[in-house]
């Protein structure tokens, strides 16, 4: 009898447990109910007589429950919701003088916007609620996305390469037939924190190999020359170990919040 009251009292634990993780997460979900908290969208007036917007995630008071989802990866939430929501209605947007109904209007599109919701929900389910699976991605899958990050943009009038590590100018869009939002997000995420990181000594050598492009004849046309460029940045950065190492080391900091698992 007595070993039957012990069961009944661990079964109870364990139930109880359960209900408290479930309870915990659905509260964690709340996170993202009211964008308002989240989001927020920026005007601009240049002197020129321009307007220009930013959306961007707001760094969340770490007394909200689930707070650390977005602060800890807030380019990664920043790059989701440049690369990943339809497109802002500038027009519109730019006649509102008032930031408060600027906010408001940019909020009320963003919830009805099909391609950023979708990504919330996806996200939530795998990283949070945990009711789907985490999809897994290998090193050589997510350097090569990494690496288009890391781009040779143009070639000068005067027949100079132009280089630069950025969002909205990446080669992703041109060389990904299908693109994958978090592993994206999160290379990108992860270059731009340790950009000048003296460990990874990632842009003195980004600097470097752009430079050595020079010391190779890659073609008359530009266009040709251009995309052998771009190839040979990529590959050579792909190669890099310390990019590697970079990328490991953030998936191991921040695996608990990722929506994906790094396979090898």
């Amino acid at each position: 009898m007595r070993k039957f009251l012990v069961l009944k009292c661990v079964a109870f634990f364990v139930i109880f447990t359960i209900g408290i993780i479930k309870s915990t997460a659905q509260t964690n979900v709340q996170l993202f109910d009211d964008y308002n908290n989240l989001i927020q969208i920026n005007r601009f007036d240049l002197p020129n007589g321009k307007v220009t917007l930013s959306q961007t995630f707001k760094s969340v008071d770490t007394q909200v429950t689930g707070a650390y989802y977005i602060n800890r990866q807030k380019q990664f939430w920043d790059y989701l919701l440049l690369h990943f929501s339809q497109r802002l209605d500038y027009d519109e947007l730019a006649k509102i003088t008032d930031t408060v109904l600027l906010q408001k209007k940019f909020i009320s599109n963003l919830t009805k916007d099909t391609v950023f919701n979708p990504i919330i929900r996806e996200y939530t389910q795998k990283a949070i609620v945990k009711n789907q699976s985490k999809d897994s991605i290998s090193m050589d899958a997510l350097l090569n996305i990494a690496v288009k990050f890391l781009n040779v943009e143009k070639i000068t009038d005067e027949d100079y390469y132009t280089a630069r590590i950025c969002t909205s100018l990446n080669e992703i869009k041109n060389t990904e037939k299908n693109r994958k939002p978090f592993p994206e997000a999160f290379c990108f995420g992860a270059i731009i924190e340790n950009i000048n990181n003296e460990k990874y000594n990632l842009y003195p050598y980004f600097v470097e190999s752009v430079k050595n492009i020079y010391k190779l004849n890659l073609g008359i046309d530009k266009k040709d020359r251009l995309l052998r460029a771009q190839g040979a940045i990529f590959i050579q950065m792909f190669h890099y170990d310390k990019l590697k190492e970079l990328l490991k080391d953030e998936y191991e900091k921040n695996k608990d919040i990722l929506p994906f698992i790094l396979s090898s």
